[in-house]
């Protein structure tokens, strides 16, 4: 493989299967996911937090509104 993860660190290196001397390319991320992730886990790690502040945030505005008769 020339991809490896530390999920402890957050971090995703990247070797040169080429090169054995080349050092690996390390890059940093707020979060990793492995293959075996489910997308269950996505979502409540990813997406549900955003839909439910878009949702609150839709609602509260509604209650502002107010209707002229």
């Amino acid at each position: 493989s020339v991809v490896f993860m530390d999920g402890s660190i957050c971090q995703c290196s990247i070797v040169n299967p080429g090169d054995a001397s080349a050092p690996p390319k390390t890059f940093s991320f707020d979060g990793v996911y492995y293959t075996e992730s489910t997308t269950e886990a996505l979502y409540s790690d990813i997406a549900y937090p955003l839909v439910e502040v878009s949702r609150n945030h839709y609602i509260s505005k509604f209650h502002q509104i107010s209707l002229p008769y």
